[in-house]
């Protein structure tokens, strides 16, 4: 079953470029060694400075996990935890299906 989740991440202001690009930098390693993370969209929250949302999904929960300890991407994972300056918020979104 796909799994898609809604996560919200806030960096101090002065780090935002630093943390924009370790996001662009994870993006393309999520493309070569995960084909089954669907989408991985990144955004800015307008007038929150430093906040920002993933809209993320996997084919699985089995993806996800594979997602969270990707190898591939553990220089990110470090640059992302040093930059944070609040906890990281995971949401699970349900899609309606016509209801």
């Amino acid at each position: 079953m796909m799994l898609t989740i809604l996560v919200t991440m806030t960096v101090k202001g002065e780090d935002a470029d630093e943390f924009e690009a370790a996001l662009n930098a994870l993006i393309p390693l999520l493309r070569k060694t995960e084909p089954e993370t669907l989408r991985f969209d990144c955004y800015r929250v307008a007038r929150q400075d430093g906040v920002y949302r993933l809209l993320e999904s996997y084919t699985s929960r089995e993806a996800l996990d594979f997602h969270i300890n990707n190898p591939a991407t553990e220089a990110q994972r470090a640059t992302f935890k040093r930059l944070l300056s609040g906890p990281t918020e995971v949401l699970t979104l349900t899609p309606l299906e016509g209801k």
